[in-house]
């Protein structure tokens, strides 16, 4: 199980200009073509086409309201905070 949700996973190296390479395979994987959104995740960062995100965050925004209330017992702000 954790090989499979940790596929594809790898650690980079920053150049000396702060910069990182995505690797071709995850730009095809991800589909990114241009824009992309980076989100923070517990110690790691996750990059994201940015509208295939967004599209993620919409379709799922009922899920993690239902998921808060089942495990936190809350409900999130009106404004999503």
């Amino acid at each position: 199980m954790i090989t499979l949700f940790y596929y594809g996973v790898r650690s980079v190296e920053l150049d000396n200009n702060g910069r990182f390479l995505i690797v071709k395979d995850h730009l095809t994987y991800a589909g990114i073509k241009k824009d992309i959104v980076l989100s923070g995740a517990n110690d790691r960062i996750e990059i994201w086409d940015k509208r295939a995100y967004h599209k993620y965050i919409k379709d799922n925004s009922d899920n993690l309201e239902r998921l808060m209330e089942e495990r936190l017992g809350g409900k999130l702000p009106e404004n999503g905070q």
